[in-house]
């Protein structure tokens, strides 16, 4: 055997050993982002649990929510600070939902039932909306950023909208 056939027997090992690795990698990768995937979905289902067992918990909370069933409800100053708190906390967990969405982590599919949630929460409790309006704007955060917070801004305007109509 020659000094070229051994060079043309190494280069062809070299290019399969480059195949092989790449499609190793490929697999790699694809296993990779399937963990992230399932990852982020279990981090949003633990914030979206974690906020609902403390609902169950604590029950100055459940006499919240049931007053915040009616769009113009009277709340003390108190019951008015855990209202702003409950519509930050959901404020923050439509964020991570956003940006797992953003980044591929969330498909539309499982955003939609996200977006379905949002809605759930404002036409059940409307009188969380100018809780929720508020902190969204202190946030600069505007109807466009991400499906979910442009959601939340079209729930709270029909609420609005609904009270400019009915003269409330």
């Amino acid at each position: 055997m020659n000094w070229e056939a051994i060079g043309a027997v190494g280069e062809i090992l070299g290019a399969i050993a480059v195949v092989l690795s790449l499609a190793y990698l490929a697999i790699q990768i694809r296993q990779s982002n399937r963990l992230a995937v399932r990852e982020a979905r279990t981090s949003l289902s633990e914030i979206n649990t974690a906020i609902h067992q403390s609902h169950l918990e604590t029950p100055h909370i459940a006499e919240l929510k049931l007053k915040l069933r009616d769009r113009h409800c009277e709340l003390s100053d108190v019951e008015n600070e855990q209202a702003e708190s409950l519509a930050a906390t959901l404020q923050l967990s439509w964020g991570v939902t956003g940006s797992a969405h953003d980044s591929g982590l969330l498909p539309d599919h499982v955003m939609e039932i996200y977006l379905n949630a949002v809605t759930y929460w404002f036409r059940t409790y409307p009188g969380l909306a100018p809780f929720s309006k508020r902190i969204l704007e202190s946030s600069g955060i505007r109807p466009g950023q991400w499906p979910i917070y442009t959601r939340a801004w079209e729930e709270i305007d029909k609420l609005e909208t609904n009270d400019d109509s009915s003269g409330t």
